[in-house]
């Protein structure tokens, strides 16, 4: 018997070794990077701070997904790996806005990141997360907002807009959770899939 009729009836060959080049995970945004960049992004007034952090997060944004579409035409059949990369990525620019404008709103008796928690929810809540999407967010208190935990609010929402994205957001205590919860199905299974991204730990438990 031949050597190659031997190997045959031992079973199926091997399957070819993946070719050099092609990733072996999808890229995800650089956390400490964007980070750092942030820290830096300066301006002679508000308005242009804001601009320059708008404009790097918008950079890292794109660049995020050019490397995803490179990766996804490589490996077509990894969407479901595709979607979670990117919903990481949007998780990291999330809480890289949101660090950075906790060091800018907060006192010196306040600290938002114990205030305020940020949930994804929704598809983003599952990781799931394909482009074009919806970003849904929660951001979830302690107790109603007062003036100060509205702006910060609203200079994270304004600078998700601004860099073209979908964003669906609710803004609710942990006692309006439950109390909708109890009274809407619908509520109920989305805050069932919440995912924390930012801020105060133990009020996300209390949910």
């Amino acid at each position: 018997m031949s050597r190659t009729s031997a190997n045959t009836k031992k079973g199926k060959p091997k399957a070819a070794a993946p070719k050099r080049g092609v990733p072996l995970r999808f890229p995800v945004i650089a956390k400490a990077a964007l980070g750092e960049n942030l820290k830096k992004a300066g301006g002679d007034t508000a308005a242009a701070a804001r601009n320059n952090v708008l404009a790097l997060v918008k950079e890292a944004h794109s660049e995020n997904l050019d490397q995803l579409k490179q990766a996804l035409r490589q490996k077509p059949f990894k969407g479901r790996a595709c979607a979670n990369a990117l919903s990481r990525s949007m998780d990291v620019i999330i809480q890289c806005l949101c660090s950075h404008a906790a060091a800018m709103f907060d006192a010196q008796d306040r600290r938002f990141a114990d205030e305020i928690t940020v949930m994804a929810v929704g598809g983003y809540g599952r990781h799931k997360l394909a482009p074009g999407s919806d970003i849904d967010l929660l951001f979830l208190l302690n107790d109603d907002p007062d003036e100060p935990a509205s702006k910060f609010i609203e200079y994270i929402l304004y600078l998700l807009w601004d860099m073209g994205l979908k964003v669906g957001h609710s803004t609710r205590s942990v006692q309006e959770c439950i109390k909708q919860a109890k009274a809407d199905m619908t509520i109920r299974t989305a805050l069932l899939e919440a995912r924390f991204i930012w801020g105060g730990k133990e009020t996300a438990k209390r949910l």
